[in-house]
C-alpha cells in the first residue's frame, strides 16, 4: 500500500508541477487545436 500510495504521489507531483507550467507557457487553445488535429 506504501509503495503504490508512493507511486500514486509521484506520477500525480509531477504531472501536476508539468501541466501549470506548460499551460502558462503555451495557451490552452493552441494545444487543444492541437491535440484535436492530432486525434
Amino acid at each position: 500500500m506504501t509503495n503504490k500510495r508512493r507511486t500514486n504521489s509521484h506520477g500525480k507531483k509531477d504531472w501536476g508541477h508539468l501541466q501549470p507550467t506548460r499551460c502558462r507557457l503555451y495557451p490552452l487553445p493552441r494545444l487543444s487545436r492541437n491535440l484535436s488535429l492530432e486525434t
